[in-house]
């Protein structure tokens, strides 16, 4: 569904970008959850799309919204039972990704309301093969090269359940309990060869490697929500969340030749949330007011053991935030106008055992506004937000990963928020075509990045650091045309100029460059129940703080059969019938080195999938409108099908 919606792309590697910008937060039904504390890759993969019924885009959030996910926010709306029950029941194929079935079940009987789903996969990857290289002139010239495979394997389990009670027409509790687990697998051999600036090969050795990823999440919260007599629309909720993260995994390597040592690691690492809330939303005949106040607590943690080393960089970080927000909309007869500010207090508590203690505060005051102006059948929208990027624990965690022996992988414990000022004016159009239009432009002096550096023992090193300026110009647009009652048309794409300038670890850098992205999607309705779907998109390189990511081009086919008086559906999909691999090159450049990352996938996919649908409908269910929306933290982005 991704490449559907407006201004959501995909990468080379499938990764989701909002705009083209990485930096975003996934909601579910307005809430944070415990599946989204992944990639927004493998958590959109674990949402069957029978279950989506709309997918919001918002990308310059109100001050009712957290302050944090400088991006924007995708908020997936699930389906929702009406009076009776439904449900559906689901098996796939994916040659990708894995092989799997999920089930679907709604119930609404008087004032209590259910509904939930449960999906069930077993992963199984296509092995993958890889040749790294790099280039070093210090501390000594040489050259490396690194070739190797490897394949993956796992089970992925996801669970949600949502349930409301209408205690009388102004009263109305909700509660929503869901769990994720996954476990991977995957095995490798590694070959690598050194040579010196003469070009004569030196050392060369084998390495077989074993790795495990364990990941698990809970998460339950409540929701009380009041309306008044005098006015339905104006409404009171108290909201709590709770959400725990688990990540455990294990590194094994094994070495022949040279003189490395064997190695076996084992990080596990997690986060603690709990959020209360406190909303108020009041509508006037022509101004509405929203306040409230939030406290969000998380306690980080990483615990290693490492064989022939001590435990040296066990921590915990505890982080507290406490929020206040007041908005206004105000709707005039051909305009609109919203403006707002939100006051953030921050407490940060955290131990190291390697380094000690240290606590740190701030204050920030984030305000925002925009105007809109309607036309007969367009509109034309223009505003300004500061958002602020605060580090997660796949940022902060200092477990060095030493998966691969010339290139380590950890976090960056002294990591600073950072704040960003975004600027944007959009053109719409709505009739028989749709058009969007937009202009954005954002900058920050400290964004969080992820950077390359060489070590005085040649080793390479990618971790996080806030770096300098940051400028990102961009364009974005989408149009969406019948062009019969049976055949639909829809283009999108985006434009950026990205810079990037500063300092790590003693190295200056400035880059910058230009890189796009564009998409079409085709559909057509024929006889008998019968659908046909077709997309072409294509991506210009990516820009990186230090490189660039290959471009791509991917295409993909559709057909779909309903059957059983629209109770079943067939469906089949294509992906990139004509190509079986796709090079994904990353290349990183600095005044001390030159390295090149060069991974060849697996493309060609083919997935097919079935469904039915059971149970008898009346009347749509009440829901709570407000909730806990946990939007602050930087992460690692309707229709029947998979």
């Amino acid at each position: 569904m991704v490449s559907k919606i407006p201004l959501l792309s995909v990468d080379a590697d499938d990764n989701v970008q909002l705009k083209g910008n990485t930096n975003f937060k996934i909601l579910i039904n307005g809430k944070p959850s415990g599946l989204t504390a992944r990639s927004p890759k493998d958590a959109l993969r674990s949402i069957q799309a029978s279950n989506v019924l709309k997918v919001e885009v918002i990308t310059m959030p109100s001050a009712k919204y957290e302050s944090e996910g400088v991006g924007g926010i995708i908020n997936i709306i699930t389906k929702k039972p009406a009076n009776g029950y439904n449900g559906l029941v689901g098996i796939f194929h994916n040659n990708l990704y894995a092989d799997g079935a999920w089930i679907n079940l709604g119930l609404k009987q008087g004032k209590f309301g259910m509904f939930g789903y449960a999906d069930r996969y077993i992963t199984n990857s296509p092995a993958t093969s890889f040749a790294n290289s790099r280039t070093s002139t210090e501390p000594q010239p040489f050259q490396q090269i690194q070739r190797g495979a490897s394949d993956k394997t796992g089970n992925v389990f996801f669970y949600n359940t949502e349930f409301t009670y209408e205690v009388d027409s102004l009263n109305l509790l909700t509660a929503s309990i869901g769990y994720n687990s996954e476990d991977s697998r995957q095995s490798g051999e590694q070959n690598f060869q050194f040579f010196n600036a003469q070009g004569i090969e030196g050392t060369t050795y084998l390495l077989q490697n074993n790795s495990t990823n364990d990941f698990n999440a809970l998460d339950w919260g409540a929701n009380y929500q009041k309306g008044f007599k005098n006015n339905k629309d104006r409404l009171l909720t108290a909201s709590y969340k709770y959400v725990e993260t688990v990540f455990d995994g294990t590194v094994d390597n094994r070495f022949t030749g040279g003189n490395l040592s064997d190695m076996l690691q084992r990080n596990e690492s997690g986060t603690r949330e709990q959020t209360l809330q406190l909303d108020y939303f009041h509508p006037f005949k022509k101004l509405t007011v929203e306040g409230g106040l939030k406290y969000i607590t998380r306690n980080n943690y990483s615990n290693l053991e490492a064989s022939g080393q001590s435990q040296n960089n066990n921590f915990r970080y505890i982080q507290n935030v406490l929020g206040f927000y007041n908005s206004y909309q105000l709707k005039l007869k051909n305009w609109g106008i919203k403006a707002g500010v939100r006051v953030e207090r921050t407490d940060v508590d955290a131990n190291f055992i390697a380094t000690g203690d240290f606590a740190s505060n701030y204050t920030n005051i984030i305000p925002s506004f925009s105007f809109q102006r309607k036309f007969n059948i367009s509109s034309i929208t223009w505003g300004y937000t500061q958002r602020i990027e605060r580090p997660g624990i796949g940022q902060l965690n200092p477990f060095i990963n030493k998966n691969n022996p010339l290139n380590y992988n950890y976090g960056n414990p002294d990591l600073k928020a950072a704040l960003s000022h975004s600027f944007e004016i959009s053109y719409n159009r709505f009739k028989k075509a749709n058009a969007l239009l937009s202009l954005s432009y954002a900058f920050a002096n400290n964004t969080i990045q992820n950077v390359v550096f060489l070590r005085p023992d040649s080793i390479s090193v990618t971790t996080f650091n806030n770096i300098g300026k940051y400028d990102n110009f961009g364009i974005n647009f989408n149009y969406k045309y019948p062009v019969t009652k049976k055949f639909n048309v829809s283009v999108s794409g985006n434009v950026k100029y990205l810079s990037f300038e500063g300092n790590s670890a003693s190295t200056s850098f400035k880059h910058d460059g230009i890189q796009g992205f564009l998409g079409s999607n085709y559909s057509y309705n024929f006889k008998k129940d019968w659908r046909a779907s077709s997309s072409l998109n294509f991506a210009s390189p990516f820009i990186k703080v230090q490189g660039e990511t290959s471009g791509y081009i991917s295409h993909s086919l559709n057909l779909s059969k309903e059957m059983f008086n629209k109770k079943g559906t067939l469906g089949l999909n294509f992906k990139n019938p004509f190509l079986k691999y796709r090079n994904v090159v990353n290349e990183v450049s600095s005044p001390l080195f030159t390295q090149r990352n060069d991974n060849r996938n697996y493309t060609r996919g083919f997935l097919f999938y079935y469904i039915y649908r059971f149970g008898k409908l009346k009347e749509s269910i009440r829901k709570s409108k407000r909730g806990v929306n946990n939007d602050d933290v930087k992460k690692e982005s309707s229709s029947d099908g998979n």
